[in-house]
């Protein structure tokens, strides 16, 4: 619990999981908030993630979308899903 991570789901990770934190919409809301005030496309975000960082960002694709590709590295999809409907059409 000392550490600072993302609650990856299925059981990961630490403190940010056992307090359910929203880090799937804390992610989404950032993407927005880039697209709106920066010029940022949102069809041209991309996602890239170690360990912790890239089960994130395969629990943000597949429930969000938000991405228009990810490159996690290092970090399975932590979540129980039978399908990934955020992914489809998305590179990974």
């Amino acid at each position: 619990d000392k550490f600072k991570a993302w609650n990856g789901g299925g059981g990961c990770c630490g403190k940010p999981f056992k307090e359910n934190v929203d880090d799937v919409g804390y992610i989404e809301r950032a993407a927005k908030f880039l697209s709106q005030n920066y010029g940022v496309k949102s069809g041209s975000i991309y996602g890239m993630g170690h360990s912790n960082g890239g089960i994130i960002i395969q629990r943000t694709l597949c429930e969000r979308g938000v991405f228009s590709a990810i490159i996690p590295l290092s970090g399975p999809l932590n979540i129980k899903t039978s399908h990934c409907e955020g992914a489809s059409g998305k590179h990974v």
